[in-house]
C-alpha cells in the first residue's frame, strides 16, 4: 500500500531499526497484530504543539494503516 505523499501526510521520514517493507508485530489494545511498515515518521511537533515520537504507519491488511510507537513493537 505505497502512497506517494507519506511525508506530507505523516511528517518527515525517520530512521529506525525497521524500514518500509519490513513486517513487524506489535501490541494494540491487548492484541498482537502484525503488518507491513509503510512509513516511519521522525519525531516532530504536531500542529497543536505536542511532541510526537518516532511513529510507524503499519498496514495490517484490515483497511486502514495503524499508528504504532516503538514501545508497542514486539522484539
Amino acid at each position: 500500500m505505497a502512497h506517494p505523499n507519506w511525508e506530507h501526510l505523516a511528517g518527515p521520514r525517520g530512521h529506525s531499526d525497521y524500514s518500509p517493507g519490513d513486517f513487524i508485530a506489535f501490541d494494540e489494545q491487548g492484541k498482537t497484530l502484525q503488518g507491513e511498515v509503510l512509513w516511519i515518521a521522525a519525531p516532530h511537533q504536531t500542529a497543536t504543539g505536542c511532541h510526537a515520537p518516532t511513529t510507524y504507519y503499519v498496514d495490517c491488511d484490515d483497511g486502514w494503516p495503524h499508528i504504532v510507537y516503538a514501545s508497542q513493537i514486539k522484539a
